[in-house]
Formats: C-alpha cells, structure tokens, sequence
C-alpha cells in the first residue's frame, strides 16, 4: 500500500535551513536515549546514520521543512520559550 518511498524532504539551498519546533529532553531521559543511541551507533547495519550530540537530543512536534535562515529570528521571536 505505501508505496515503499519514504517522506520527501524539502532541498536546503545555500541561506536556508530545515526548521522543527521540537522540545528539549530533561537531564535523566537524555542519560538514558544516550546510552540506547550508544548500543545502536555500535551496529555496523546503520553507516550512514549521522549521529546527534546528545546534547542535541530533542523531540520534535512539528517539522516546518526548508526555509531562509533569516525566517528563523522571527520564528523564535514569535514562539513562546
């Protein structure tokens, strides 16, 4: 049924950037996603995975796709921190 592709990810182009609204994960879930990305970074199946800092670790709620980097000062300035 579905086809077999997976989601088509809007070009970055030079000046723009993929935009999310994500939120940031506490200390202790952070110590425990870091540790299970530790055992899965290790298997020899997944190469061309690019692996985050784990400080980078987030959830994301909305993935907003390609968009100016500029675009990106007003969108922080308009979301509630």
């Amino acid at each position: 049924a579905g086809g077999g592709r997976g989601p088509r990810l809007t070009p970055v182009t030079e000046g723009s950037r993929r935009a999310f609204v994500g939120l940031s994960l506490p200390a202790s879930l952070e110590a425990e996603v870091s540790a299970a990305a530790g055992a899965l970074r290790a298997d020899a199946a997944a190469p061309s995975v690019r692996w985050l800092a784990a400080a980078s670790y987030h959830v994301t709620l909305v993935f907003l796709g390609a968009m100016p980097a500029e675009h990106g000062v007003v969108l922080r300035a308009r979301l509630p921190l």
